[in-house]
């Protein structure tokens, strides 16, 4: 469980810190990067990078940055994810804000969702006081794949049907 909890961080700092997307938003497109798993919505094309986990295991991340705000989702391979029972995966899920929050911010509201009334998830909103932004996070474990989808701006650009729309466009797909 400990070697989980150590890829939070890692997972929200590159989400935040990381990536080179286009410099203006563009038009919204499905977004279906082969063997992903995974289909989405962005504002033009996301710029894709990887990182190695202190686990051995590969971040993928595609990010949309701009000026001001940014569009991202980041998903890992995570061994054990899927034999946890009920109770176990669903404290990892709570842990997954509170990492995140330790991370970048303070924690202004978290809850618990479900992508497509199947695969436990997190939705959380932090201030980063000192960047003077807000994010609003979503966590998702789906069979061994953890997803994490943000966006990260001012909080009218969090807040906005836009930032929402991205934030329920994912969905799982088979390959």
């Amino acid at each position: 469980m400990n070697r989980l909890l150590k890829m939070i961080p890692l997972v929200v700092a590159v989400s935040i810190v990381g990536g080179c997307g286009p410099n203006k938003p563009g038009e919204w497109q499905e977004y279906r990067p082969e063997g992903a798993g995974f289909k989405c919505t962005f504002p033009g094309l996301p710029a894709y990078s990887t990182a190695m986990t202190v686990h051995g295991t590969t971040l993928h991340t595609y990010l949309c940055e701009y000026p001001a705000n940014s569009y991202g989702i980041a998903y890992a391979d995570v061994a054990d994810l899927d034999r946890m029972a009920k109770a176990e995966l669903e404290k990892w899920l709570d842990d997954s804000v509170s990492g995140a929050v330790k991370v970048v911010g303070k924690l202004k509201k978290a809850r618990a969702v479900t992508l497509m009334n199947r695969y436990p998830g997190r939705s959380c909103e932090f201030d980063t006081p000192e960047a003077g932004i807000i994010s609003c996070c979503r966590f998702y474990a789906v069979g061994k794949q953890f997803y994490r989808m943000i966006v990260t701006g001012n909080t009218a650009f969090v807040n906005s049907p836009e930032s929402n729309a991205f934030l329920d466009s994912l969905i799982v797909v088979t390959q």
